[in-house]
């Protein structure tokens, strides 16, 4: 198989097991496969962003089913700008609102060959 035939395969994987994790409302589930979808892209040298920002609202939509109110970004081992981040508090639908997460300012790189795109890696955990 083609390099790219095998990354359509991969990408197509990706988008079928994506309905089925959200039309169970598996939103673990989906918040992990737009992770796998972020670091893929980004091995493709492409831009993560989107898909670690939807991993971030789809996080967030997990915490609100489970009825935590409160929510604090954790930043460990991230960049300055993320550093600044950690452990701001938001509610669960002002986190939702303003969606923080990805830092848009990230300096951070996963791939060392993408230089162009940053993959922030901050994480919203539930406060306590």
């Amino acid at each position: 198989m083609k390099p790219k035939e095998k990354r359509d395969e991969v990408w197509s994987s990706f988008q079928k097991a994506l309905a089925v994790a959200l039309g169970k409302n598996k939103l673990h589930d989906a918040q992990m496969l737009y992770y796998k979808m972020a670091i893929f892209v980004d091995e493709e040298n492409k831009n993560p962003f989107i898909y670690i920002k939807e991993s971030s609202r789809i996080r967030l939509l997990d915490f609100k089913n489970q009825d935590i109110k409160k929510v604090r970004i954790l930043s460990t081992g991230g960049c300055s700008n993320c550093d600044k981040q950690n452990g701001k508090s938001y509610s669960i639908d002002e986190a939702i609102s303003k969606m923080p997460l990805p830092n848009k300012n990230c300096s951070h790189h996963l791939n060392p060959e993408n230089k162009k795109y940053s993959f922030c890696r901050c994480v919203f955990v539930p406060k306590t």
